[in-house]
């Protein structure tokens, strides 16, 4: 009874229609624009767009970037394995053929005990091939295609967005240091003030809510200082951290000024 049953629920199961459907590769139909999208035109970034600022310090750091950050090499090995996979998925469309060998030595003794060496040689071979009957080899080796293609897009987004993070850092040390430098002229020209403001208290041309004005003017200047310093050491360790370093290993020396803003496009 139960071989019976067994043999019923087999048989069923192979008259089962199996009809494979591709999937749905046709595009998907997007509106020209969107309401809250405004009237402006749609601009493709360059692939080096940083270059429009035509500064040889930032081109260095991003390529030092693109080569040590740890993000982008593990973006970079997804893209590998995915191709070795699709490679892999795509080889089952093939037949397979194993080769195996073997060399063998053994000694022995003959009927008469003398001895003797046997070398012994073997050679063979198979081959297999599978039917992509229900279309599941193609399947996969779509699948993994599909795999490729967004490890790429994503290894892409990866370098946008770390370019960007690094431009904006780049240039927020630059603005640090414009700050700093300018913080240090405003501090200079005060301390000058307060000790003219001196003389002058000295001499009875100038009071002593003169002095004390003048004194918490140069205090507030120099209350800004650690501010500064504090706002570029964790750009700095940011910049480092982009360039897969350690905070300290990267010598740091932007300029005081930011760049000439690039054209339009």
């Amino acid at each position: 009874m139960r071989t019976l049953l067994t043999f019923a629920v087999a048989t069923l199961a192979a008259c089962n229609p199996h009809v494979r459907r591709d999937a749905d590769r046709s595009p998907v139909p997007l509106p020209e624009g969107y309401a809250e999208a405004g009237a402006a035109p749609r601009v493709e970034a360059p692939a080096r767009w940083w270059r429009a600022f035509e500064d040889p310090a930032l081109d260095a750091l991003l390529e030092r970037a693109f080569a040590d950050n740890l993000d982008l090499k593990q973006a970079f090995a997804r893209v590998a394995q995915a191709r070795a996979l699709a490679t892999q998925a795509g080889s089952a469309r093939w037949p397979t053929l194993d080769l195996s060998a073997s060399v063998g030595r053994s000694r022995g003794y003959d009927f008469f005990g003398d001895a003797q060496t046997v070398d012994q040689i073997g050679l063979s071979a198979a081959a297999s091939y599978e039917v992509d009957v229900w279309g599941k080899i193609e399947a996969r080796a779509d699948a993994a295609d599909a795999d490729v293609f967004a490890a790429r897009h994503d290894l892409e987004a990866i370098a946008m967005s770390l370019s960007a993070e690094l431009t904006d850092t780049w240039y927020g040390l630059v603005e640090q240091r414009a700050q700093r430098a300018l913080l240090d002229q405003q501090l200079e020209t005060n301390r000058t003030l307060l000790e003219l403001v001196k003389l002058r208290f000295g001499n009875g041309l100038a009071s002593a809510v003169d002095v004390l004005q003048q004194q918490d003017q140069v205090r507030r200047l120099e209350a800004q200082l650690p501010l500064v310093e504090a706002r570029r050491q964790v750009l700095a360790h940011r910049l480092a951290n982009l360039l897969g370093k350690a905070p300290g290993q990267v010598p740091l020396d932007p300029p005081t000024a930011l760049p000439a803003l690039p054209a339009a496009p």
